[in-house]
């Protein structure tokens, strides 16, 4: 799936990458070490997309739940 570089710049991931990274941890039920681990990614990588994602739909729900 998806692989870090061996290279010393930071890698820079698609929105793609990111959301199968995070579809990936949520399909399998994995904690995000693991999923991460799996997926040759940085643990807090994968953490911060995830805790953004949760962001944005908490925002969203509540912009639906005011209206």
């Amino acid at each position: 799936m998806i692989k870090m570089n061996a290279s010393s710049t930071p890698r820079r991931y698609s929105d793609e990458e990111k959301a199968k990274a995070i579809d990936f941890c949520l399909k399998e039920k994995l904690s995000c070490a693991k999923a991460a681990q799996r997926l040759g990614l940085h643990p807090s990588n994968l953490s911060r997309w995830l805790r953004q994602v949760t962001l944005i739909k908490e925002k969203h729900y509540l912009l639906i739940v005011a209206c």
